[in-house]
């Protein structure tokens, strides 16, 4: 499995009132969850934009050795972090009337424009979620179980 870089960028400039705010939420949001392998990132360069890891491999434990997370486990933590910030542009993009352009490792996977994710977008979720076979019900034991990748 590749590195699964999700990134995301404006289609158009944003006012600096406008990237202050989201800046704001952003940094909150970055230390209220916890995340698979990299928090949401935004930041602007001639647009608003940011990229996230999603796929963390295997991490170390601080007694030695490595844990390998099971494929099913890693699909539903992949597919959480990708829906919580596709939730979070989709609110951006309708609060600030922004549209976003969605690609993973280089390959462009969908857009958001009025608050609502392509088609493309949303089978790109459903995707990912399909390949996990588990309950989201289970996220929050997983991150538990897998809290020594934090490390």
């Amino acid at each position: 499995m590749s590195s699964m870089i999700l990134e995301y960028t404006t289609t158009e400039p944003v006012p600096a009132p406008v990237v202050a705010q989201v800046e704001a939420a952003a940094s909150t949001l970055i230390q209220a969850r916890d995340w698979r392998a990299e928090p949401l990132s935004v930041e602007q360069t001639t647009k608003l934009g940011g990229s996230t890891r999603l796929f963390l491999g295997l991490y170390s434990l601080p007694s030695g050795g490595y844990v390998v997370v099971p494929e099913d486990e890693e699909f539903l933590l992949i597919w959480a972090d990708v829906k919580f910030i596709v939730d979070r542009l989709s609110e951006w993009s309708a609060e600030f009337n922004l549209s976003w352009r969605l690609e993973m490792d280089g390959d462009e996977v969908g857009e958001i424009t009025g608050g609502m994710p392509s088609t493309q977008l949303a089978e790109l979720l459903d995707g990912i979620y399909s390949m996990s076979g588990l309950s989201p019900n289970q996220i929050p034991e997983l991150l538990k179980r897998h809290a020594a990748r934090k490390g």
